[in-house]
């Protein structure tokens, strides 16, 4: 009598990271003032961002946030 196996299928799991969008300062997905007023609080000294915030928030990828970050994103946001 001949044996029968049954094999289970493999399962792989994937984890897909959220894409990153400059100028996604709250990181809910989409640019808005809510973005700009983070901005302007951390630039007033009124807020810190995290490393996250702070990656999003350097629209020149110049390693800094500061002014020209803020008029890039108020460009992007007027030209939205």
């Amino acid at each position: 009598k001949p044996e029968t196996t049954t094999q289970k299928p493999e399962t792989t799991t994937v984890t897909v990271q959220p894409q990153k969008i400059k100028g996604d300062i709250d990181g809910d997905g989409k640019i808005a003032v809510a973005d700009l007023v983070s901005l302007q609080y951390y630039i007033l000294g009124r807020d810190k961002l995290t490393s996250e915030q702070f990656d999003a928030a350097d629209i020149n990828n110049d390693g800094k946030v500061d002014t020209f970050d803020f008029v890039l994103l108020r460009k992007m946001l007027i030209n939205k």
